[in-house]
């Protein structure tokens, strides 16, 4: 492509980037059509739906588990005169082997992994269940834990009286975290009574960090 002499050298260059960039795009985008069709193939006798085969190998090349796109021809078993049915073998991201028929008409996608995927989500449900769980089995240990630190931290003080009723009902941060608030008198040396709140807080079975200060 020549360009104009009047141009400005450096919009003459920028032009000859855009250029050189919507080359580079059609060259892949015909490398890639070029590699699918290398993977798909029709006997001599339906070689007029060819194209109709390479728009479904687009599809299925897009598929979320076609990780691996291997091939494409027709399903022999599933066509007949007057419907046409191709069928492409993929692997998932686990290396598992599996094919995805498409219609011709409507290029409506059914695969063979229909039954893997329900098992898998009913897996995956199974195992946020079981996480929920055991982190549920953990939260009803917090208290426990925090109550051991606040009795020993307690007991340093002069005969404590607990005016909060426990268990506290816990603050729970986004990240779960909980917070519990105790409520505690003492006397002082001069027999008057002070004012203290608790503060624990704990994320986990390993800690549990009480901080404590006069209201």
């Amino acid at each position: 492509m020549q360009l104009s002499s009047k141009l400005p050298p450096s919009l003459q260059a920028l032009t000859y980037f855009i250029i050189l960039i919507y080359a580079s795009v059609s060259f892949s985008e015909e490398a890639d059509t070029a590699s699918l069709e290398s993977d798909l193939w029709l006997p001599i006798s339906y070689q007029q739906h060819f194209p109709r085969l390479l728009e479904a190998a687009e599809k299925v090349y897009q598929n979320e588990y076609c990780q691996d796109f291997l091939d494409g021809s027709l399903s022999e078993t599933l066509s007949s005169s007057h419907d046409i049915v191709f069928i492409f073998r993929c692997r998932t991201e686990e290396r598992r082997l599996f094919t995805i028929t498409v219609d011709e008409k409507t290029l409506t996608l059914k695969n063979s992994l229909e039954e893997w995927i329900r098992q898998e989500a009913l897996e995956k449900e199974l195992r946020e269940k079981e996480e929920l769980r055991k982190k549920l089995a953990e939260r009803e240990k917090y208290w426990a834990i925090c109550h051991i630190v606040f009795k020993r931290k307690a007991s340093l003080f002069n005969s404590a009286k607990i005016k909060t009723l426990l268990p506290p009902t816990p603050d729970i941060s986004e990240t779960g975290e909980f917070t519990y608030y105790i409520e505690f008198q003492t006397l002082s040396s001069k027999k008057t009574v002070l004012s203290y709140l608790a503060t624990a807080i704990i994320s986990s079975l390993d800690e549990c960090v009480v901080d404590i200060r006069t209201l």
